[in-house]
């Protein structure tokens, strides 16, 4: 688009400010709040921003609590089992991995069920520990 007066093209302004805060920011906010009760207006306030600020970012919890899960996927990997260890053993290292989770990510156990595929990608050796069982 051009000025018709000039003839020089406009340069569109963003309008109001820059953000104060990251999206890791927000996430980290809502993890502290915890995964499964955390509200956007919560996260707004831990962050000194406006409820819309953060849903202009984040367009719904729906969308955070997905980031949440990419943080924790990314902050606190599972460790496969070693194939050769028996059953018990391969369910004892499952269980020590998922108490894990558990104890960093508070809710995360009333949330993990409700996201489809989302166990699958934390473990990524849960199919192989249902065969061996």
């Amino acid at each position: 688009m051009t000025d018709s007066h000039s003839g020089i093209p406009e340069t569109r302004r963003r309008v109001g400010r820059p953000p104060k805060y990251s999206a890791e920011d927000a996430v980290l906010a809502a993890l502290r709040l915890g995964i499964a009760d955390f509200t956007m207006s919560d996260v707004a306030r831990t962050l000194g921003v406006t409820t819309p600020a953060l849903y202009r970012r984040f367009p719904g919890r729906a969308d955070l609590t997905d980031a949440c899960f990419r943080h924790i996927l990314a902050d606190a990997p599972v460790a496969p089992a070693d194939p050769s260890l028996s059953w018990r053993e391969i369910l004892g290292h499952t269980a020590e991995q998922y108490w894990r989770l558990l104890s960093l990510y508070p809710g995360l156990d009333r949330v993990i069920d409700s996201y489809p595929g989302l166990l699958r990608e934390v473990w990524p050796g849960n199919e192989y520990l249902h065969q061996r069982l």
